[in-house]
């Protein structure tokens, strides 16, 4: 379970994502880290996550997929994602070997699911048989090589909107049903 202070810290970097509407697209970044990227040389961008295991396109394949495909997804995916053989310390001195300037971790893509402790949701990797904050471990190696570090977060997030497509679709087809009914019964 995670710390009081990262899930402190983890609902905070949540809600100010947020802009004034409540949607996502808040720009955290300054302008001097934005000069920087548009200077900077090599950089790698490790971008992976729970589906990894089905060797398909990350989080795309659910986009038009079955609710039994959906929910195989979010609920037996975790159950076997256990990527014993992620070595940061390595991934980090490769990089360092190659050359690049920073190094991106995607943390969190379209699925939701995430790759760090969070109190956000159980769609993480704490709730896998790794049960390791690949996020925290990534981080610390990169930097210790010196190297800068970046994190891909995608405010999209399909499991919740699929989660609401869902309750929006039987809201909407029970209405549907109702209005059927209405007509049948008086005609």
């Amino acid at each position: 379970m995670a710390s009081p202070q990262i899930k402190e810290n983890d609902e905070l970097a949540h809600s100010a994502l947020l802009d004034a509407k409540g949607e996502f697209g808040l720009n955290l970044n300054s302008e001097a880290q934005l000069e920087w990227l548009k200077d900077a040389g090599f950089g790698l961008l490790i971008h992976w996550s729970v589906d990894v295991q089905l060797g398909c396109v990350i989080s795309h394949n659910l986009v038009g997929s079955s609710r039994d495909y959906q929910d195989r997804y979010f609920h037996e995916l975790p159950k076997t994602f256990n990527p014993k053989q992620f070595d940061a310390e390595h991934i980090a001195s490769l990089a360092k070997l190659m050359g690049v300037e920073y190094v991106v971790l995607t943390a969190k893509h379209h699925d939701g699911f995430c790759m760090w402790d969070t109190s956000t949701t159980d769609f993480s990797i704490m709730n896998t048989p790794y049960k390791k904050d690949i996020v925290r471990d990534f981080v610390d190696a990169v930097r210790g090589q010196g190297l800068k570090v970046g994190l891909y977060y995608s405010p999209k997030d399909f499991q919740s909107q699929i989660a609401i497509a869902s309750c929006n679709n039987f809201q909407n087809s029970n209405n549907s049903n109702r209005t059927a009914n209405r007509r049948l019964r008086t005609k």
